[in-house]
């Protein structure tokens, strides 16, 4: 650190204050001293905005979005809702909805008889699409009675530390089963069940990485089999409800239209449909090891590079680690797919271009780009603890010590982006490479997002929806404020191990934009109030009042997260206080806490990532068999 911000760290940041000596917070301005109105180095806009316009003005660009309505179980205090997103698009009459809320709740006992009456919370049956109102919840039952519980009880989580509740927990709720317990690829057997024989055998490879659900993925085994697929049976017998049962013991599964359950004699396999299975699996054996195996490098890069071992495998690119056989330097070598390179070839040369003109001690180095054997190979510095994201799956949350050194390591690297009018795009914890434990250091990766502000504004929608900044989203155009935003999101999760608000798909992005930091209890609780703080400067939805990299590395709890300052924390809690009055005067923010809690803690995320964000998810590749 340079004496200059040494010195700037010293002494706590001084908040402005009204004449009662609460903390202020005035849109336009800065609240630390080392801020001016006239600093641009955060404001991509030179006019300033109030954030209540800023949020109005973010909100219109979501005015036609389908409603995302929250269904209960009639009578039933134990079954966790399912969230439908609904349009007339894609229910233009009532029954589908019908059809497809009987098929979502096929595991529910009170529901056996499927959905034949919906009714909203005041017992009031709805029949028509356009009776829904998304701030209301409704309830789905197989009769006329409507039985009247406390349905917000059944999703209202009781919060508990984050290790207790950590991102497998959170999976398993949703999915049925925990991400520890799967591999990276899941490969199962698809037949055809009717009456001809030998029957059509297809094989399905389930991804980690690919955000489709169990209905998506049945959509594609019915296009690929040619047939009505309704649900699926294991070899056993046993019916497919949700994802967790593609990832049993099963591998071979049978069809069903819906209609007709399979009897015991359509999960025998005839002589030849045995050979085909096995011909399939010995084959999908071989190319699994022919694409794994160290012969390929070997091949490649045989008399440089000597393979220990792989360090991840996914759709787009296989990761190995690697020693120099002549000097003995450990790296990493990244092996890009052909299709992968070909389709998405500029953002890898844009990757290469930005890290060869990139130096600095929390940004990975890249050794060298190269072509060999037809495979493109991109050798970076190795950092063998893994990601942010796989370290914070192992120790759950942070301490302030740890998290601090995660913001201050990223903001640097920021801080030097941003210097050289390069914005990132896609700050999060996979792309934060952990390179020291004791303490906890980072260094940031993956620029293929990146890219230069030389010449305005930018427009393009890019980056992961949990981390995106709301600006993102808009047609006025982002900058360098985007990627504070996104280091808010990250410091947040660090702490307490979920993040502020969840952003799954387009549907919610209003979340964002709503942009209402809360600190749930009882974790937030041991949290000092200018920590924080700091969330809330960083995760501001006006990006004229937001941090920029600078402001977060003068931060008193980033530059020295053991100083404590009583009167700097008491000034803190006033601004916290002051926070909170303001989002209650927003009559617009109308999503009450308890649903939030409900909605947030109980369902998949199609986003990438987040520790209570699940950056694991799944979708299918198809084969057939001969």
């Amino acid at each position: 650190m340079s004496p200059e911000r040494s010195s700037c760290c010293s002494e706590s940041p001084k908040l402005p204050e009204s004449a009662d000596g609460d903390l202020v917070h005035e849109p336009g301005t800065s609240s630390f001293p080392h801020e001016s109105p006239t600093d641009t180095g955060n404001v991509d806009n030179n006019v300033p905005v109030s954030a209540r316009t800023i949020r109005n003005k973010l909100k219109k660009v979501f005015l036609d979005r389908a409603l995302r309505i929250k269904f209960y179980a009639n009578g039933d205090k134990n079954y966790q809702p399912h969230v439908v997103v609904i349009s007339k698009q894609k229910y233009r009459t009532f029954p589908p909805l019908l059809r497809e809320l009987t098929r979502m709740f096929a595991d529910c006992r009170t529901l056996r008889n499927g959905v034949r009456c919906v009714f909203n919370r005041y017992g009031e049956v709805v029949d028509d699409i356009d009776m829904f109102n998304e701030s209301l919840y409704y309830v789905c039952s197989s009769t006329e009675t409507f039985v009247e519980i406390d349905y917000m009880a059944v999703a209202r989580p009781i919060w508990r530390s984050a290790a207790a509740r950590d991102v497998n927990e959170r999976f398993r709720r949703y999915h049925g089963f925990k991400l520890d317990d799967i591999k990276s690829t899941r490969q199962i057997f698809i037949i055809r069940n009717e009456f001809t024989r030998p029957r059509r055998v297809t094989e399905i490879i389930l991804y980690r990485e690919s955000p489709l659900t169990l209905q998506q993925v049945l959509e594609r085994v019915g296009s690929e089999c040619m047939c009505t697929v309704k649900t699926l049976y294991g070899k056993s017998g046993r019916m497919v409800f949700r994802l967790c049962d593609l990832f049993d013991t099963d591998d071979v599964f049978f069809t069903s239209d819906g209609a007709n359950r399979p009897c015991r004699e359509d999960f025998s396999l005839s002589p030849e449909e045995d050979r085909t299975l096995r011909h399939m699996k010995n084959e999908s054996t071989k190319q699994t090891l022919k694409r794994r195996t160290t012969g390929l490098f070997t091949h490649v890069l045989g008399n440089r590079y000597e393979i220990i071992k792989m360090l991840g495998d996914g759709s787009s690119c296989s990761v190995y680690h690697g020693k120099d056989i002549h000097n003995g330097r450990e790296l990493a070598l990244k092996l890009f797919t052909k299709e992968f390179y070909e389709n998405c070839e500029k953002m890898i040369q844009n990757e290469v271009e930005m890290l060869k003109e990139l130096s600095h001690d929390h940004i990975v180095q890249m050794v060298e780009f190269t072509q060999l054997g037809g495979e493109r190979v991109m050798i970076l510095d190795l950092y063998p603890q893994g990601d942010l994201f796989e370290h914070l799956r192992r120790v759950r949350t942070l301490n302030l010590v740890d998290a601090s050194s995660v913001v201050r390591c990223t903001a640097m690297a920021l801080e030097y982006l941003h210097d050289r009018h390069i914005v990132h795009r896609d700050i999060k914890p996979e792309n934060l490479l952990v390179c020291d434990e004791k303490p906890l250091r980072v260094k940031l990766t993956d620029f293929g997002l990146a890219t230069n502000l030389r010449n305005g504004l930018l427009h393009d929608q890019c980056g992961t929806l949990t981390f995106a900044a709301p600006e993102v989203f808009a047609s006025e155009g982002y900058g360098r404020s985007s990627d504070v935003w996104s280091l808010g999101m990250v410091s947040y999760i660090t702490i307490c191990g979920f993040p502020p608000f969840y952003v799954r798909n387009y549907d919610e992005i209003d979340k964002a934009i709503n942009g209402h930091v809360i600190f749930p209890s009882p974790v937030w609780d041991h949290v000092p109030a200018f920590v924080k703080a700091f969330m809330l400067y960083t995760i501001d939805i006006d990006i004229n009042t937001r941090f920029t990299a600078k402001d977060c590395l003068d931060y008193i709890w980033v530059a020295d997260p053991l100083i404590y300052d009583e009167e700097f924390e008491l000034r803190c809690q006033n601004y916290l206080l002051d926070y909170e009055q303001r989002y209650v005067n927003y009559p617009d923010d109308d999503e009450p806490k308890d649903e939030y809690f409900g909605s947030h803690s109980s369902e998949g995320e199609e986003d990438r990532f987040s520790v209570g964000v699940s950056s694991v998810s799944f979708s299918a590749y198809t084969a057939h068999s001969p």
